[in-house]
């Protein structure tokens, strides 16, 4: 029977840090460029170089700290990191030249998705093998629910002409810094028992190592064109439907928003768990298969299957959650977990270049086409797992085992 768990003074600081973090980024992020609108004289084009700086810096900033974890631990590249983002997030509340602006950006997107892996990899550092994925369901809950405050702070303070949203998430990233420094440590067994030939090979040689996993690579190519869908949800999808309703547009679109928001987090937990049973390629398969029938659903301007789609939409999200931590923790190990988990921001790039791609075709081509543009870049996504599977000569069967 599996054991109880439970949450030392560590873990739950990391947990507490995703629910900071999630608070953090979700107050400023999306009104960067609302507030350099109104405080610059910069225009819309160069507000938009501004802001795509940092999602594609943060790519970098994930691999390389990542790997930076698992050759110097994972505490000093995770202060480091709080140092950094808590500095450029300043420097973004007081700066008002454009270039200035972008460098601080890149710094500020670098060493704010650079954490990322680094905690995570830490957390499963922390607890035994069988509680990995459902701690990892714990921490993922705690970011959307500080995502939800942030998100509806940010939305009051940016009303004000003073950065108060900047030096909010400075704040909390400060305080992030304070915990982190006072309250974790690394197990002995990173710090002591560390594999040598691993801390021997460069950053180059690892990442084409990391390459060379051919069922990561799949899994990784599966996850971009997931990413690249996937957030047409918060591009695209509320200009289709005011397109469709006009003016309750938005105002059907904040519920359907509101629905994800609840399902996710009130099912996080309990599915991570429940889900780690099954072989992790079918969980890949079917979250992209979801997806695909929800894109479909949409096809349909009816308000009740639209409900219907964003349940669908949401199970997917679930379920691809669950497929992509499980995958991660299955191909690394304690030597270089760090790295892999990096690895996987290389999938942001889905999340950089999908809301330009379905602005373009939402503009020159139909609804429809649109939608079922989506539909079908996730039946690429199926077909990318199913290749993984077959690298991984696994298929969907669980370790030997019919499911």
């Amino acid at each position: 029977m599996q054991k109880r768990l439970t949450l030392t003074v560590p873990v739950a600081i990391l947990i507490l840090a995703s629910f900071l973090i999630g608070t953090a980024h979700s107050a400023m992020i999306p009104f960067i460029s609302t507030y350099l609108s109104k405080q610059t004289t910069l225009s819309l084009s160069e507000i938009g170089l501004i802001v795509g700086a940092a999602p594609l810096a943060g790519i970098f900033g994930g691999v390389i700290g990542g790997y930076l974890s698992d050759h110097y631990g994972r505490k000093p590249i995770m202060i480091a990191a709080l140092i950094l983002s808590t500095i450029s997030t300043f420097g973004l509340a007081y700066t008002k030249d454009g270039m200035l602006l972008f460098w601080i950006n890149i710094i500020c997107g670098f060493s704010r998705i650079a954490f990322n892996p680094v905690s995570r990899s830490l957390l499963t550092d922390l607890v035994e093998d069988h509680q990995r994925l459902h701690i990892l369901g714990y921490d993922q809950t705690a970011y959307n629910s500080g995502f939800v405050i942030g998100m509806l702070l940010g939305s009051a303070m940016i009303t004000s002409s003073t950065p108060y949203t900047f030096v909010f998430t400075a704040v909390l990233t400060t305080l992030l810094l304070l915990l982190v420094i006072v309250f974790i440590k690394e197990p002995a067994r990173m710090t002591a028992t560390a594999d040598k030939r691993t801390k021997s090979i460069g950053f180059l040689k690892t990442l084409s190592l990391v390459f060379q996993d051919r069922t990561l690579l799949w899994i990784t190519i599966g996850g971009v064109l997931f990413n690249f869908s996937f957030c047409q949800l918060t591009s695209t999808l509320p200009v289709h439907m005011e397109g469709v309703w006009s003016h309750t547009g938005i105002t059907r679109y904040s519920y359907l928003m509101m629905i994800n928001t609840v399902i996710v987090i009130a099912l996080q937990i309990p599915l991570s768990k429940y889900l780690n049973r099954f072989n992790t390629y079918l969980l890949l398969f079917c979250s992209s298969c979801l997806c695909a029938i929800a894109y479909l659903a949409f096809q349909h301007y009816n308000w009740a299957m639209y409900i219907f789609a964003i349940v669908i939409l949401t199970a997917g999200e679930l379920v691809s959650f669950v497929g992509v931590q499980k995958s991660t923790l299955e191909l690394s190990n304690s030597s270089n977990r760090g790295t892999y988990f990096g690895f996987r921001s290389l999938t942001t790039v889905g999340n950089a270049f999908g809301p330009i791609a379905g602005m373009y075709f939402l503009q020159h081509y139909s609804n429809h086409t649109f939608l079922y543009l989506v539909s079908f870049i996730f039946v690429l996504c199926m077909l990318s797992y199913v290749i993984s599977a077959h690298k991984s000569k696994q298929l969907f069967i669980q370790k030997g085992e019919a499911l």
